[in-house]
């Protein structure tokens, strides 16, 4: 019987109190005894933890004069509380950019090596991305598309990376925290129509797809972009029809409640002065059969 209820108290401290602890706290059970050690760095325990732990923690680009970072506990029953700290690697002024962000861990991008690196804050862990036969092109900043996402039938983490060359061709390649290599894949036909003077917008991931915008230098002919995450293959969405109605207009996209959303800012001329509006546009349906429709 004492052995039944010291197993009973061992599971549920294990399944119901340490999945809802903090990552820093996490690090001192590790030293309880083996079995410990074991099942915390377990991807079950990694999974459980993410599905009760919620925190909401927002992570600002390093100090344009020190080689620090800001976060911010966004709970919205708590205060916001900001905590400084030293980035764990090297760093040069206004070097490194905050490229995307998925479970805690951040893709950051060095302008002047252009070279990628995963990154978790609260861990200080680090690792470079590795370079391949199949990358040879380097990360440019402010032009390349890069998109983070987690590979749920591989169990690793993935990174997207559209790479666009001065001609206005276009290379995509994937690379796979698992195997730390990349591989090439094939990006959309009569990719050259995307050229060099046109804005990419950061990459947005949901609902088993990376979504970003591709539009004019001039603020005309906004298209969404997809990327299938289990096909590996990229579609070409038509933007919402009345975003076509303006002069011009500048499109970023979200995620509210699980759905990816187009935030458009729209401006025509009226009276010799411009005026702008902003609405925001809602995708539903699947695949071959995209809807806009205003929100809510």
């Amino acid at each position: 019987m004492k052995r039944q209820k010291s197993e009973l108290l061992l599971y549920t401290i294990q399944t119901e109190i340490l999945p809802r602890l903090p990552i820093k706290s996490l690090g001192r059970f590790q030293c309880v005894c083996k079995q410990w050690k074991s099942f915390l760095s377990s991807q079950e325990f990694i999974k459980l933890h993410k599905s009760r732990n919620k925190e909401k923690f927002l992570l600002l680009e390093p100090s344009i004069r020190a080689a620090k970072f800001h976060s911010f506990d966004c709970e919205p029953h708590y205060y916001p509380v900001t905590t400084l700290k030293n980035v764990p690697f090297e760093v040069k002024r206004k070097n490194a950019l905050l490229l995307a962000s998925l479970d805690g861990l951040v893709c950051v991008g060095f302008k002047n090596s252009r070279k990628l690196m995963f990154w978790n804050p609260l861990t200080g862990a680090y690792k470079y991305l590795s370079n391949s036969k199949y990358h040879a092109q380097a990360y440019v900043p402010y032009s390349d598309a890069i998109g983070f996402y987690n590979d749920t039938l591989n169990d690793c983490y993935k990174i997207l990376h559209v790479n666009r060359k001065p001609s206005g061709s276009c290379m995509a390649y994937i690379y796979s925290q698992r195997l730390d290599t990349w591989k090439k894949i094939k990006f959309l036909e009569n990719a050259q129509r995307f050229s060099k003077h046109q804005h990419w917008s950061p990459v947005t991931f949901a609902n088993g797809s990376l979504y970003f915008t591709i539009q004019g230098s001039q603020g005309e002919r906004l298209t969404v972009i997809s990327f299938d995450v289990n096909s590996e293959t990229f579609k070409e969405i038509q933007c919402p029809s009345g975003a076509k109605k303006c002069t011009k207009c500048t499109g970023r996209l979200v995620v509210v409640n699980d759905c990816i959303h187009l935030c458009v800012s729209s401006g025509m001329i009226r009276d010799s002065y411009w005026h702008y509006e902003l609405d925001l546009w809602r995708m539903n349906g699947k695949e071959g059969g995209r809807r806009w429709s205003l929100f809510p």
